[in-house]
């Protein structure tokens, strides 16, 4: 049970690709976390990413890679900007830097619609 790492509270890297991972709760005392990989897994909609708002240092995140298939995630509107609007520590996003100019047309499409 994933439940059982929530102590490992200085962990700082975690691949868990093809885990049957569906739920994040797990990654709630995981403050030093920086490097999370989901690909192949049964995530399905963005408001199951919400924990990850309260890793800090989590700057690579990744719901596909180049060896595995992507997690159902991957496939929902607004995937990549929501998450970049939404996880501002995230530098790399499926292997793909985030780049000022993409944070900010991100951001400006969002006001535009607020």
């Amino acid at each position: 049970k994933l439940e059982s790492m929530a102590h490992l509270s200085q962990l700082q890297e975690l691949w868990l690709q093809g885990n049957k991972v569906d739920d994040l709760a797990f990654v709630d005392n995981m403050h030093s976390l920086q490097n999370l990989a989901l690909a192949a897994n049964p995530i399905r909609h963005l408001a199951q990413l919400e924990p990850l708002a309260y890793l800090p240092g989590l700057r690579r995140l990744s719901f596909q890679d180049a060896h595995f298939p992507p997690a159902a995630v991957c496939h929902a509107r607004g995937y990549r900007q929501l998450i970049v609007r939404q996880l501002a520590q995230i530098q790399v996003l499926d292997d793909v830097e985030v780049q000022v100019q993409e944070r900010q047309a991100v951001e400006d499409a969002f006001l535009r619609r607020a």
